[in-house]
């Protein structure tokens, strides 16, 4: 993996991989991360593809870029949520239940992948309404209460 993120983080590696990231048809990240690997060759000596390597280094990718952009905090805490919470809480009938009562997604990424992405996409609008709404215009946080009102509140459920 560490070769695999050097090799994507040299400068000529670039242009190549924002070419394969913006292609309209990779629409996941299991396809961008074939994408990469074939295009730059990242196979181990029986000749496999390096899939696991590819997607965990583009995944770091993704968080220096956040870094840049100014939105590392959204990153880690939708990452921080995969790794800690979902399979604790994101296939439970509790959170089936509170999907199921809002009818609507916060995003369309958790709309399309509904059982991986929807509690973690929704952590955040979470975070921000209960914890730092100061930070949200008017707009926003009531877009939020209103889509998702039964997930914030499996989320103040929780001892967390």
């Amino acid at each position: 993996q560490n070769q695999i993120l050097q090799t994507l983080r040299a400068p000529e590696s670039q242009a190549r991989l924002e070419r394969i990231v913006s292609q309209e048809a990779l629409n996941n990240r299991a396809a961008v991360g074939r994408r990469v690997c074939a295009e730059f060759g990242f196979v181990d000596a029986r000749g496999s593809v390096q899939l696991a390597g590819c997607l965990k280094a583009l995944n770091t990718k993704r968080i220096c870029v956040a870094g840049r952009d100014g939105f590392l905090e959204e990153v880690l805490l939708h990452e921080a949520a995969h790794v800690s919470l979902d399979r604790l809480h994101a296939m439970t009938p509790a959170w089936g239940a509170a999907q199921e009562a809002d009818g609507g997604f916060v995003s369309t990424y958790a709309r399309d992948h509904p059982d991986r992405e929807d509690f973690a996409e929704s952590v955040l609008p979470w975070y921000a309404v209960r914890r730092r709404s100061e930070r949200l215009d008017a707009a926003t946080r009531t877009a939020i209460l209103e889509q998702i009102p039964n997930r914030l509140e499996y989320f103040d459920q929780q001892p967390w």
